[in-house]
């Protein structure tokens, strides 16, 4: 609602019309001459609307919330002046729709109100009024569920808060250092060594690895000696070895320096991990809602896999933080760069304080020709490329020759032997690509001085009956005989075909 927090003044403001008429600061006396006309015309007019009724508040619905339509009825009424108000409801409202609407539709069909009729009655009102009591009892419900998470995330927050301002102000640096080594002691020993389990089961290799990677520590024992010592001992002297460490770490770089660098590391590693945690766990709130179809609380399960995640970000925290503080190198002078944003930064991701790459081998020279042996030139050289390049570009011309496809045959003539030698078939597709069957296309070509023999008549009705005229007028050939042309015929002239009626 607009106007919050303003009286609205029955008859108007003579100050606010005068103002608006004329600047008090340029006319003063115009200004209050001003404010004398409206002063008495707003004051006409007050008492027209108080006689009236004063103001009359209209509201076309009923929110979920008697708070804001008690606001929207103490517009009126304002200042000890008269006023009413009245609310015009439907029944398609949504208050009503989900709260007592069947039950008004059937009590108006019992009374045989119509449709458009209005109705005024108490009981309509109390019935709104439980309608929001209800609402409001499930707003709260699920501000309060609400809350229970944000605590959740509040305590986190309160931690990480009180480390980051420890760190700011350098207040007990070192001592969160020492802290944090004898936690990532006790977790490499959770993570490696079973808690009561024998020595033959236990990580050794695993424990090796990651001593070498948080603390750079290298144990000359073997797996069986290690196995040999009991689990306080493994803890005491893990403890000791990483913490001689670091007071040699801190001794070399010096105090002031490492004070400086601790702080950085911790701010800025602290914010990184902390923006990732606070992804998973919205990412988590998200679905977590999911757990209550396997009949368990969601609220109890954030809270459990909310601190679980909160403490593995504090021990991979620490253990960057170690990792890099144990390994970094700086010069005499120490810490060159201003202890800022930036140079935190080029501290994690090792562009300050990483030891310096090993020097690259030293360039071997040529060993000398033994006696007797031919020296080649370069000129002798790319010589031998340049014709092994060229061998080798014949090679593959040779090849991808023989496997290309052979040519097709020109159409006619060459076309029909070369398909009769490789025995296509009269109603095979003719090689000549005509598209044609090979009957209807190059098959009937012949060539010059050639006979009936050699080719295929126009008509292909014709060289039937002209083939079996043959075999009706003579024997049968026997076997391994060939049928030779006639006396008298003429075996180079073609043999006239035989003409078929349309």
């Amino acid at each position: 609602m607009a106007g919050r927090g303003t009286d609205i003044k029955l008859g108007g403001d003579p100050e606010a019309m005068a103002r608006h008429e004329v600047n008090p600061q340029v006319d003063p006396a115009g200004f209050q001459a001003a404010l004398a006309r409206h002063r008495a015309d707003c004051e006409r007019e007050k008492a027209e609307v108080i006689e009236l009724g004063g103001l009359h508040i209209l509201g076309t619905e009923r929110h979920e919330s008697r708070r804001i339509d008690n606001q929207l009825r103490g517009r009126s009424g304002r200042q000890g002046d008269p006023g009413s108000s009245r609310f015009y409801l439907s029944l398609e409202d949504d208050l009503l729709r989900v709260f007592g609407s069947e039950k008004i539709i059937g009590w108006m069909e019992k009374m045989g109100l119509k449709e458009d009729e209005p109705i005024e009655h108490r009981w309509i009102t109390s019935s709104i009024e439980n309608a929001q009591v209800k609402v409001e009892g499930h707003n709260f419900n699920a501000r309060k569920n609400l809350l229970e998470y944000d605590d959740v995330m509040n305590l986190q927050r309160k931690a990480v808060y009180e480390q980051r301002r420890k760190a700011l102000e350098g207040d007990g640096v070192r001592e969160m250092i020492i802290d944090a080594i004898n936690n990532l002691v006790d977790d490499i020993i959770d993570e490696c060594i079973p808690e009561g389990g024998h020595p033959e089961v236990w990580d050794i290799s695993k424990l090796r690895k990651r001593l070498t990677e948080i603390f750079d520590l290298n144990w000359e024992e073997s797996d069986d000696e290690v196995r040999d010592f009991a689990l306080a001992e493994i803890r005491a002297r893990i403890q000791s070895e990483s913490l001689a460490r670091y007071e040699a770490q801190e001794s070399r770089v010096g105090g002031e320096t490492m004070r400086q660098v601790e702080r950085m590391l911790l701010l800025q590693l602290t914010d990184q991990y902390w923006k990732d945690h606070l992804l998973a766990m919205d990412r988590m709130r998200t679905g977590i809602g999911l757990r209550g179809y396997g009949q368990k609380n969601p609220l109890l399960e954030y809270k459990k896999e909310g601190t679980s995640m909160f403490l593995m970000m504090n021990s991979m925290r620490d253990e960057a933080v170690i990792a890099r503080l144990l390994r970094m190198e700086f010069g005499e002078d120490g810490l060159e760069d201003a202890p800022n944003k930036n140079t935190a930064r080029r501290l994690v991701e090792g562009e300050i304080g990483s030891p310096p790459p090993p020097p690259p081998p030293a360039a071997t020279p040529p060993a000398a020709p033994a006696p007797g042996q031919q020296i080649i030139t370069m000129a002798q050289m790319q010589a031998a490329v340049r014709a092994a390049q060229a061998a080798q570009a014949q090679r593959q011309a040779q090849e991808a020759a023989a496997a290309a496809p052979p040519a097709a045959p020109a159409p006619g003539i060459e076309t029909r032997e070369w398909a009769l030698a490789r025995g296509i078939r009269r109603n095979d597709p003719c090689p000549c690509g005509s598209g044609l069957k090979f009957k209807k296309c190059c098959y009937r070509a012949v060539g010059e001085g050639e006979g009936e023999a050699e080719g295929e008549g126009p008509s292909e009705e014709g060289a039937d009956s002209s083939s079996l005229g043959a075999a009706a007028e003579g024997p049968a050939p026997a076997a391994g005989e060939e049928l030779s042309p006639s006396e008298g015929d003429d075996s180079s002239a073609p043999a006239e075909p035989e003409t078929t009626p349309a």
